[in-house]
């Protein structure tokens, strides 16, 4: 099982519920010639959370375009199970408040026997955000985490930097 998107694009409230919003991305995709199978929109569960049917819709309606759609910033807070299986989502990001200090078992139980777990059998890929050190890192890849973001690699940095980063980098 493998994932790979080129760009993730955070998606706001409001930007998601433009009447034009699916109109718009269509055309974005036409006019750049991107392949959607490249893009990951990264939405959050207050989102999605409510269970409507024009926010399925439109979901469905991504994922025929070939985007790839993940649960931004997952906590406890505000999925319920039923719904969740419901989502045509590819991925849970799970947030950074149970990632830091993981190491030191804040939140490692939680991860490791519950959010992990959840996300495979929703046969669904995890990533882990906000990892700022070589410990959560250690962590989170044992517990079977699929990705994994933060300043632990880099810090956030202009296109220039990045070409420089990628060009020496073992990536």
């Amino acid at each position: 099982m493998s994932f790979k998107a080129l760009s993730s694009i955070n998606i706001s409230a409001v930007q998601f519920a433009s009447k034009d919003f699916l109109k718009r991305i269509k055309a974005i995709i036409a006019q750049t010639q991107i392949n959607p199978k490249h893009i990951e929109f990264e939405l959050t569960q207050r989102i999605i959370a409510q269970d409507d049917c024009q926010i399925l819709t439109l979901l469905n309606a991504l994922k025929d375009l070939g985007i790839h759609l993940a649960i931004d910033d997952f906590d406890t807070g505000y999925s319920s199970l039923s719904y969740l299986r419901k989502l045509p989502v590819d991925r849970l990001k799970i947030d950074k408040s149970f990632v830091s200090d993981i190491d030191k078992g804040e939140a490692y139980e939680i991860v490791q026997s519950a959010i992990v777990p959840l996300a495979k059998a929703l046969h669904l890929f995890t990533a882990a955000e906000g990892v700022e050190r070589q410990e959560e890192f250690e962590v989170l890849k044992s517990i079977g985490v699929d990705d994994i973001q933060g300043f632990c690699f880099a810090k956030a940095m202009n296109i220039e930097n990045l070409k420089n980063y990628l060009k020496n980098s073992q990536i």
